[in-house]
């Protein structure tokens, strides 16, 4: 039997992140939003819904002895951008981005750092492009330029007037 942790963070090979860290509560956030439209008889209705990413709230405390180096390796998530994996005991949460990761340092916990670290759910596509062809744009000139070379554009009037 291996013992496992009630909310851990993992990396995409899931190995686990920051294992000398408490997990103290998660807090995750599973929501939607319907769009309403208002009628003519004062009712409103909703024709879509739209599932938001899901966000999670990670309270954590660091212990004292590696506490700067924990911190750093967060820190480093953060900045880094990747993706990440939260198990809980209900579900498992995958491409998790670090969004922020707000810290307190009290006087009575002087021996560790309490940090929230706030994850939000990101998935992302790369944004494709296209040639249009002449017969599906409405001027000519808004076709493809990319085999005429560098152009240079007309002369403006407020060109013509200022210089």
């Amino acid at each position: 039997m291996t013992e496992q942790e009630i909310v851990g963070l993992y990396d995409a090979d899931y190995t686990q992140l920051f294992p000398t860290s408490e997990a103290m509560r998660a807090s995750i956030f599973e929501t939607s939003r319907s769009f309403e439209h208002p009628l003519e008889s004062g009712i409103s209705i909703t024709d879509a819904r739209v599932i938001d990413p899901v966000e999670i709230d990670l309270i954590v405390m660091i212990p004292g002895n590696d506490a700067k180096d924990v911190y750093a390796a967060i820190k480093q998530r953060w900045i880094s951008g990747d993706k990440l994996i939260v198990q809980t005991r209900s579900d498992v949460y995958q491409d998790m981005i670090i969004v922020s990761m707000p810290h307190e340092e009290e006087p009575e916990l002087w021996k560790t750092i309490k940090i929230v670290i706030n994850l939000k759910q990101a998935i992302f596509v790369k944004a494709q492009f296209q040639q249009l062809a002449a017969n599906n744009v409405r001027k000519p000139t808004d076709q493809s330029t990319v085999k005429r070379g560098e152009q240079s554009g007309s002369e403006s009037i407020l060109h013509r007037i200022f210089y």
